[in-house]
């Protein structure tokens, strides 16, 4: 979504693509962001559970926290239903339907 928002998503991806060649990131990105808007509040309730597991042994789940909160928001969109049953493919239409939320910060 920074990428997006700063205009340089295209170029971050052909950054990651000249560093790992053999990964697709733009089809890659599309299908985690497609999954996270499909299955966000289920991952969502998955990683609380990881959070509870982690603080049981005494390890902060600073970053799974993060995870937490993104797959939340991501779900809490309910980008299936704006597009009529089934979320696109395609980073572009997702990233900009989170933004375009107008809820601060997504």
């Amino acid at each position: 979504m920074a990428a997006r928002r700063a205009g340089v998503e295209e170029r971050i991806i052909a950054s990651l693509t000249q560093s790992y060649p053999m990964i697709d990131w733009a089809k890659l990105a599309d299908y985690n962001l497609e999954r996270m808007a499909t299955h966000g509040l289920r991952r969502a309730a998955e990683m609380r559970d990881v959070c509870e597991t982690l603080e049981s042994l005494g390890v902060e789940p600073a970053l799974t926290r993060g995870t937490v909160a993104r797959e939340q928001r991501t779900g809490e969109a309910r980008l299936k239903e704006k597009f009529g049953g089934k979320v696109p493919e395609d980073r572009g239409a997702i990233l900009d339907a989170l933004i375009g939320q107008g809820n601060g910060l997504v």
